[in-house]
């Protein structure tokens, strides 16, 4: 008896529910097309099917229109980062009412975050990752330079540079909706093209900022040599790829006054020396060239740490008597620089 009566109450209780005024099952159907908006102005609609009614909605930007059995929903730019949300009520000749939810994604422009990009001499083409919500305009300092915008963002094509010398231009992107702007450099050449007369400065043992000028060369073998440092030393350096060239930790250095062997070793940001055979990790303190408003710069780092954990903040040259002892650092170069 129990059983039963069980049963019947959940009979009940289903039949009530089946009959609630809230069901949307009783409610007319629509059929709504292209209404979640991306943050571009756009348009979608909403079609009743025949059933006369007529509609309102919850925000000021979103906008309606009706013809017949269509309302069409539009929507205006959204230049907000955050997305936003309204509802489009349609209430039918007999009062019922339908509730239909819009949406629109906020506005975004982002830029892919770069010191420039770095082309070959050859005809070459790099692409800058670009994503906008909405349109956006291109302009490119120099005519060996041109562009095209694809799903990925910018691609700039180069012309050959045959001028053997490294050559550089700007480029700013706008989108005005979002009012921002990102620029940045592009550069042509080859590690080639770098050697020459340029202007060294760095900070020496003695904690004494020194500027001289120096020189660069590079052998068949593919050694870039620096000369007319402080003590008439000469340094090695390796090209790490076609825009990037640097000094490799437990370099050999060749003979130091005819007497003593010197090897490449680095200096810490507090002037700690860490030479090739106590230091395991072979840092390379490098750089690509940069252009800044006093011409063009090569500005080096590391591109690790030590294995202690601290940063390299130069490279230093260690002497050894030919029994391999370590004699100490004849000079070190802290935050080196050439400029031209």
């Amino acid at each position: 008896m129990k059983k039963t009566s069980i049963i019947l109450c959940a009979l009940a209780t289903g039949f009530f529910a089946g009959c609630s005024d809230d069901d949307e099952s009783t409610k007319p159907q629509v059929t709504v097309v292209d209404i979640n908006f991306k943050a571009a102005a756009a348009e979608g609609y909403i079609l009743l099917n025949g059933q006369p009614a007529t509609a309102v909605a919850s925000e000021a930007w979103c906008n309606l229109r009706q013809e017949g059995d269509t309302i069409f929903v539009s929507v205006s730019d959204n230049t907000d980062l955050e997305g936003r949300n309204a509802i489009v009520t349609v209430t039918y000749a007999d009062g019922t009412q339908k509730q239909i939810p819009i949406n629109q994604q906020g506005g975004f422009f982002r830029v892919e975050e770069t010191e420039g990009l770095h082309a070959t001499d050859a005809a070459d083409a790099l692409t800058l990752d670009v994503a906008s919500a909405f349109d956006y305009t291109v302009t490119v300092a120099s005519d060996w330079v041109s562009y095209e915008k694809n799903e990925e963002g910018v691609t700039f094509k180069f012309e050959a540079n045959d001028t053997r010398a490294p050559r550089h231009t700007t480029v700013t992107i706008r989108c005005e909706k979002m009012d921002k702007q990102y620029s940045t450099h592009l550069y042509q050449y080859n590690i080639g093209d770098l050697m020459g007369e340029w202007r060294a400065s760095f900070i020496n043992q003695y904690n004494q900022p020194v500027a001289c000028g120096v020189s660069l060369s590079k052998a068949t073998d593919g050694t870039i040599t620096l000369t007319g440092m402080p003590e008439a030393l000469t340094l090695k350096a390796r090209s790490i790829d076609e825009h990037v060239f640097g000094f490799k930790l437990g370099e050999d250095l060749g003979f130091y006054q005819d007497i003593y062997k010197t090897y490449l070793g680095g200096v810490n940001t507090k002037g700690i020396i860490y030479s090739h055979d106590t230091e395991k990790r072979k840092v390379n303190y490098k750089s690509a060239l940069q252009y800044t408003s006093e011409g063009y710069e090569c500005c080096f780092a590391a591109d690790s740490t030590f294995t202690d954990g601290t940063t390299m903040d130069g490279i230093a040259v260690i002497a050894y008597d030919l029994d391999g002892n370590n004699l100490g650092q004849v000079e070190f170069f802290r935050q080196l620089k050439l400029k031209r």
